[in-house]
């Protein structure tokens, strides 16, 4: 069974880099699910190794996307101090400052871990929820059917309209920024209350549980990721 070991640079960030636990280290020939928002690699573990880290810089965080003058606030993992492992994999044109938070203190001052994650994680209960009750059949834990899933939420969870509760995570973890005078979470931007309808798409009879943050059309878990994993 794989599991997702994820790293999350929000909101720059245009793609996901996750690492899935193969029992061989690598992925089986006839390989895996591909999306233009996740980086994917995998490892006889899903714990984060050096080289796993410098091919998260190489492949995401040193990206033509990303911006060139960046400030990375990381964990005390010794591999985010060996700045010259990090240079070695920095092209030219890009220049990073590593910031280490000390130990005992990401829950409280890492942004992801204080205000993002548990989003993320939210919007991901609430889809598996609804695909325990339509489709118990689906098989979530598998492969590619992890994939498609944070495919499909971190591009939901990647919208403009949830910049506010973005910034919100920075200024609840005590930096100097300036806090939104109010912001939706994105479980209550993809879940309102009058979700449930007639699913948007063509054809389909099924229910809408979901509200797509791009389209604003109203999906139902086929439509939205079980037959077609939806990209409007």
């Amino acid at each position: 069974m794989p599991s997702a070991d994820i790293i999350l640079e929000f909101v720059n960030s245009q793609k996901l880099f996750v690492v899935l636990q193969e029992i061989s280290g690598k992925f089986p020939a006839k390989g895996h699910y591909q999306a233009d928002n996740l980086e994917v690699t995998c490892h006889t573990s899903h714990i984060m190794t050096k080289k796993l880290m410098l091919d998260f810089f190489k492949d995401v965080y040193f990206d033509s996307s990303m911006p060139t003058n960046t400030l990375l606030l990381v964990d005390s993992w010794s591999s985010w101090k060996d700045k010259s492992a990090i240079d070695s994999v920095s092209p030219p044109s890009h220049s990073c400052e590593t910031m280490i938070i000390p130990p005992g203190c990401t829950g409280n001052i890492q942004v992801l871990d204080f205000g993002i994650f548990n989003g993320f994680k939210r919007v991901i209960k609430y889809i598996t929820g609804q695909l325990q009750f339509d489709r118990p059949d689906y098989k979530i834990n598998r492969r590619d059917e992890t994939l498609k899933m944070l495919s499909a939420v971190y591009r939901q969870i990647c919208h403009p309209k949830l910049q506010p509760w973005a910034q919100y995570a920075w200024s609840a973890s005590g930096y100097n920024i300036v806090r939104p005078p109010g912001f939706s979470t994105p479980a209550e931007l993809l879940f309102p209350n009058n979700v449930t309808a007639d699913c948007s798409s063509t054809g389909c009879n099924e229910t809408s549980f979901i509200k797509c943050l791009y389209c604003d059309n109203l999906l139902c878990i086929d439509h939205f990721l079980v037959k077609e994993v939806h990209d409007c």
